[in-house]
């Protein structure tokens, strides 16, 4: 099952991941590819995106901004439970999502791809 990706508002390639979206792009490319009628759409989430990578002898860190948007996104799912159901790969039906073509190419306002620039700015010092 490829991840999702988006065009965002430069026109790059952005994969649908934690620490490449902010949770403004996240909501813009699901209800895109809602009101599209995808019936599949992967985000990806490694664990190791939420820690703030540090010396060996440093304590570990979380990385707050990658928290946030985790939990805005968690919420955003949890208030559009009418459109989306989150499930692991293990909980997926193979049989009914074979095939499933997504036509076309989801894509990101510039204004939410500054925003995201804004916030990896911001999480830096964060």
């Amino acid at each position: 099952m490829p991840i999702t990706w988006f065009r965002d508002g430069l026109n790059r390639i952005r994969p649908a991941q934690l620490c490449a979206c902010s949770i403004g792009e996240f909501e813009h490319i699901l209800k895109d590819a809602w009101s599209r009628r995808w019936r599949v759409v992967t985000l990806l989430l490694h664990s190791f995106e939420l820690v703030r990578r540090r010396l060996p002898e440093q304590p570990q860190k979380v990385m707050r901004l990658h928290d946030h948007r985790l939990f805005e996104l968690c919420r955003m799912l949890a208030t559009n439970n009418d459109k989306f159901v989150s499930a692991t790969f293990g909980e997926l039906d193979r049989k009914t999502i074979v095939g499933d073509v997504a036509p076309g190419c989801l894509r990101s306002p510039l204004g939410r791809t500054i925003r995201r620039y804004c916030e990896q700015v911001a999480g830096r010092l964060w």
